[in-house]
């Protein structure tokens, strides 16, 4: 069947725009939810790859295209929102807030060359699904989900009868094509992408001329689909470089920098590496880490790039404002190194799930060993549902930890499954992100994880738990509390994890 004309989806955009706009005043953000998890979730997309043994091809890009069409847009109409492409193995996440940040801030002091609306994708969310989405700074109410969501969802449903593929795309691709609709929409001129996985195949990398690219710190991960080595992962990632924009990346082991080198060239670009100012230091960047001073000086550097693209008259110099330095110090990032104190319990959450992180944020964690190691209870919450070997993570972590002291950093560890309650349910905007396509029995990963921690950090058998749920893993946090003076819990190894914790503290917070 021949992929359907762009003429034909502007007459079904200008005729859903008015019927969509009615019937979202019957339909609510559950049921925007509901229909979302009813698509292909990432897992079982990842599953179906690795089983195949085949890295993603040019066919993820057609659908896309044809997707965007269905919708009523062509891909050069990417180009008006002035796109922020950045990819990565460790730290775009981080990269993409910071940037967004000293947006949000320039907006205040220099509101004549800031950007007017700053839109921001990134993934997985924590919380909610809206947390993806933001404008200036905000995730997406759930109102304006909901709107563009069925406006999205019925221009599918109405063009797949002259489809290529009628089917409607996956959880992420879904999303992705979402927050494209919200923005051009929404008028943003600055949008911030952070790819899923990869670069050269991810379903972002439909934009074809950014205006800055950048690729973060590079590690082992999704091996299965991007290669087993660094330089076959840099070459993915590398991807998303264009001839339309200098092609930046952060300092990278040896192996990296080359296959940048030469993809920037394929591209048409030149590569650019960037490095942290001597004057910035990790006091001034408000998420915590020494790992995120190559974050910060990426961000400084795209927001650079941009602000003299599209305001040529702009000082040179223009890096060195306050504005800048005031939007690092700013940025909020949650689940990133986070240490707060909540019901009278120190927490840590970082959402770390590669070696090399896990091992960055146990270093991060020792040199702030003073903070917690008098408590009386130290505790891990620790999973990793997704990798083949879990357990090199949580060595990785204790590597880190060691690199700075070899005192035991904790007494109690429990080792959680990522569902959320006990009734065997996840909290719905969690359901997709947190679906599981593993095979083995339940709990292997928890039993493997406390059967390896008993062997290698010896401590008391009861001080070794699995908990079958986010909710259980919480409820015996608790126990341990009310059994000392104080207590310090660190929560790690999954985004998704930390999500959970989250979600069930806010649901005590309201019982």
């Amino acid at each position: 069947m021949a992929m359907l004309t762009t003429r034909t989806a502007r007459k079904y955009l200008n005729f859903r725009i008015g019927r969509s706009n009615m019937s979202t005043k019957q339909r609510t953000f559950e049921d925007a939810i509901e229909c979302l998890n009813s698509l292909q979730s990432n897992a079982k997309v990842l599953e179906m790859l690795r089983n195949r043994g085949k890295i993603p091809n040019d066919e993820s890009m057609i659908q896309m295209k044809e997707y965007l069409n269905r919708i009523g847009y062509q891909t050069s109409d990417l180009n008006r929102l002035n796109v922020i492409h950045v990819a990565g193995t460790k730290g775009k996440g981080s990269t993409c807030a910071f940037t967004s940040s000293i947006f949000s801030e320039i907006q205040k002091k220099h509101p004549i060359i800031a950007p007017k609306c700053i839109g921001m994708y990134t993934s997985p969310h924590l919380r909610s699904v809206c947390e993806r989405i933001q404008l200036n700074g905000k995730p997406v109410s759930k109102e304006v989900f909901t709107k563009y969501f069925f406006q999205m969802w019925d221009r599918l449903e109405d063009t797949a009868s002259e489809a290529t593929n009628p089917e409607k795309p996956m959880y992420f691709r879904f999303l992705t094509l979402l927050a494209w609709h919200v923005f051009l929409s929404e008028g943003v001129d600055a949008a911030i992408i952070e790819v899923g996985i990869g670069g050269e195949f991810d379903s972002t990398n439909l934009i074809e001329k950014p205006i800055v690219t950048a690729v973060t710190s590079l590690g082992l991960d999704h091996t299965a689909l991007l290669g087993n080595t660094i330089s076959e992962i840099a070459w993915q990632k590398a991807g998303i470089y264009k001839d339309s924009a200098i092609a930046l990346t952060c300092q990278q082991v040896p192996e990296a920098l080359p296959v940048l080198e030469q993809r920037a060239n394929e591209r048409g670009t030149s590569l650019k590496i960037i490095k942290a100012p001597i004057n910035l230091t990790a006091e001034m960047i408000g998420l915590s880490g020494a790992h995120q001073l190559s974050n910060a000086a990426l961000a400084m550097e795209m927001v650079n790039e941009f602000i003299h693209k599209t305001k040529p008259s702009c000082p040179a110099d223009f890096i060195k404002d306050p504005a800048v330095f005031d939007g690092l110090k700013n940025v909020q990032w949650p689940g990133r190194c986070q240490m707060e104190t909540i019901n009278g319990i120190q927490w840590c959450f970082d959402g770390a799930h590669t070696q090399e992180s896990l091992e960055a944020t146990g270093a991060w964690l020792a040199s702030k060993r003073q903070q917690f190691q008098e408590a009386e209870a130290r505790v891990l919450v620790f999973n990793q549902q997704s990798r083949d070997d879990p357990v090199a993570l949580i060595r990785a972590f204790l590597k880190g930890y060691e690199s700075l002291g070899k005192d035991l950093p904790f007494t109690h560890a429990i080792f959680s499954t990522n569902v959320t309650f006990r009734d065997a349910t996840y909290n719905p905007e969690l359901l997709s992100v947190n679906s599981v396509t593993d095979k083995r029995p339940a709990l292997y990963v928890q039993e493997a994880l406390a059967s390896w921690w008993k062997e290698n950090r010896p401590c008391l058998n009861d001080a070794i738990k699995i908990a079958p749920t986010v909710e259980e893993a919480m409820e015996m946090v608790y126990n341990i509390k009310g059994e000392s003076k104080n207590t310090f819990v660190c929560v790690t190894g999954s985004l998704h994890l930390t999500g959970g914790v989250f979600v069930v503290l806010d649901k005590a917070a309201f019982e």
